[in-house]
């Protein structure tokens, strides 16, 4: 679909959820003053949700949910979420079903909430590694902090 059918679909009330990258949505929102009352829910996914948009998107649309959707290839695309708030921080969310979230530090230990680290996933959508790559597979997807017998997807 391009633009310009996108922005006619949301003016014409003929969308009630749309999914979009942050930049294209971006670009959306700068062309349509006002979407049909229709619209209940914008999904922003596959790169970092700039803090801007979100206010842009309350300021122009109080009334619609804006969600964050966060995932990597290796963890079926989507691992986490999260309704995003006008006067709140852009958070990645909870992961969805089946899946676990953990910060771990650079020796592989889980870091309390709140802090910096890098960001593993594990659960039921998770890859069992790279085709034909063993040794990025190695790097990449290594041995869960809490269970030695799974593995978790360093992002």
């Amino acid at each position: 679909m391009l633009v310009d059918e996108l922005v006619h679909a949301l003016r014409a009330g003929t969308v009630s959820h749309t999914l979009l990258t942050p930049s294209l949505y971006r670009t959306i929102l700068s062309t349509v003053d006002r979407p049909s009352s229709y619209l209940r829910q914008v999904i922003v996914a596959g790169e970092p949700c700039p803090p801007e948009l979100v206010a842009d998107h309350y300021r122009r649309m109080p009334e619609v949910e804006l969600v964050n959707e966060y995932g990597p290839t290796e963890a079926a695309v989507w691992c986490s979420s999260a309704t995003l708030r006008p006067d709140g921080d852009v958070v990645i969310g909870t992961p969805v079903a089946n899946t676990q979230l953990w910060v771990l530090d650079p020796d592989g230990q889980v870091l309390p909430p709140g802090q910096f680290g890098e960001v593993c996933v594990a659960g039921a959508g998770l890859a069992d590694g790279y085709l034909d790559n063993p040794e990025l597979t190695r790097a990449r997807f290594v041995a869960h902090p809490l269970d030695p017998d799974r593995f978790v997807y360093r992002t």
